[in-house]
């Protein structure tokens, strides 16, 4: 049996064909025909048996579909995560595939012992032992071992991962206000492999529903939204000290294995993934959601305690927000303790100075937008600050405003009052639609 992460289809030499294809062809679309389990399991036993340049051929002749019938039932079958499209175009199978085979005892077959596909009917009834998936990782990405990782990833087969990662990203430090903050910068290769993780293994874990950071169709202002209720309200808000490198190596293996990965595959996913101190950090695509992987089985003891005590709770990346009316101030030293000891079963410790407790009446603020009691509000040192630069831009001009103000330091000064823009067009549209129509009167 071949390697299947070298068995790849290659999709431009399939978007050359289909462009050349004659156009009646484009009728016989997929629905046309009936794509059952069984099909698809042959389908994916033709792509990890036979070379890429050959896949399409077999295809179209042993299952007697059009090619653009083909290109249809590749496009579906990448969408519902039984193949996986790589860097090169090429098509790879997933564990999701490979439980279809299995299941049929297909998986240990060897192609020269039938003629045509539909032969593998004969093959049914052999007892072979079978594979076990956990119930949520049939659709991940599939290895058979390092070197077919390192294959699929273009990285040199004698070079150590470890000096691979290290040798593939720079860090430098910026300074705020508070702290001072080191960054890292992955090359572009590693940049690629850390973005084709997110996108295929990480993304496709689910998360607490409590979390609102680095997630599809959640924000800063869903996290907000969350804890719109009455003056009655209370609030404790809690920040984790030092997020990103309170997460120990250990952990991002764990990750990797608890969706099916060997320890060996886990490894080494968690060395691309982590720096030299086998710790997320900032400037790596995959750490913040390494970070909600991570604090998931957190999120859900904390939601329990807040559920049983009729609080609500979200966290967005390392910020905690409980709220409700029957927060009481006396109770507040006990939520923290209790908060404390739960996430140093983690490793996470609170940040004693920015914790914080709002009493009903007060103002409120999450994620840095204002809790008006039943709507929120922008706040108002970003619409004085997006005001104050529209009015001297108009006046001054913008080179020269920039320079009365010291702020020529800022490379993309125009993206950074769009990015404001957009920042209140979150919370409020109207306002939102009424700043960029001055930002693109001017710009």
């Amino acid at each position: 049996m071949k390697d299947v992460m070298n068995l790849k289809y290659n999709l431009n030499d399939l978007l050359k064909f289909v462009n050349n294809y004659p156009e009646n062809e484009v009728n016989n679309r997929l629905i046309d025909f009936n794509l059952t389990d069984y099909k698809i399991a042959l389908i994916v036993f033709l792509i990890k048996n036979y070379p890429y340049n050959e896949i399409f051929d077999i295809i179209s002749k042993q299952l007697n579909f059009t090619p653009y019938q083909t290109f249809e039932t590749l496009n579906y079958l990448e969408q519902k995560k039984y193949i996986y499209n790589d860097a090169n175009g090429g098509y790879v199978i997933t564990n999701k595939s490979l439980k279809l085979l299995t299941d049929r005892n297909w998986d240990h077959v060897d192609i020269s012992d039938f003629q045509h596909i539909t032969d593998l009917y004969n093959f049914e009834d052999k007892k072979v032992e079978k594979t076990e998936f956990k119930q949520y990782d049939t659709s991940f990405p599939v290895w058979q071992d390092l070197r077919a990782l390192k294959s699929f990833f273009e990285i040199p087969i004698n070079e150590p991962l470890s000096d691979f990662t290290r040798n593939n990203y720079s860090s430098y430090k910026i300074i705020t206000k508070d702290k001072e903050r080191l960054i890292y910068k992955p090359s572009l290769h590693l940049k690629k492999i850390q973005q084709w993780i997110l996108k295929n293994i990480l993304n496709s874990i689910p998360l607490s529903e409590n979390c609102h950071s680095f997630t599809a169709e959640r924000s800063i202002v869903t996290n907000a939204k969350a804890h719109l209720q009455n003056s009655n309200s209370k609030m404790l808000k809690i920040d984790i000290q030092n997020f990103f490198h309170s997460i120990e190596f250990n952990q991002v293996i764990d990750l990797f294995k608890n969706i099916g990965y060997s320890h060996e595959l886990s490894e080494s996913l968690a060395i691309l993934c982590t720096n030299e101190d086998g710790t997320p950090c900032q400037g790596f695509s995959t750490s913040p959601q390494i970070s909600n992987i991570v604090f998931l089985p957190l999120d859900k003891i904390i939601k329990g305690i807040c559920k049983e005590n009729n609080l609500i709770y979200t966290r967005y990346a390392d910020d905690l927000t409980i709220s409700g009316e029957s927060l009481l101030e006396n109770d507040i030293d006990n939520y923290i303790q209790c908060l404390s000891a739960i996430l140093k079963k983690e490793n996470f410790r609170i940040n004693n100075k920015k914790t914080k407790f709002f009493k009903n009446q007060t103002q409120k603020r999450v994620t840095g937008i204002t809790l008006n009691n039943d709507h929120l509000a922008v706040p108002k040192k970003y619409k004085r600050y997006l005001e104050k630069e529209i009015y001297f831009i108009r006046k001054f001009g913008l080179t020269q405003h920039m320079k009365k103000t010291d702020i020529i330091h800022i490379s993309n000064y125009k993206g950074y009052l769009y990015g404001i823009c957009g920042f209140i067009n979150q919370i409020s549209s109207d306002l939102g639609y009424k700043y960029k129509e001055q930002l693109d009167k001017i710009f």
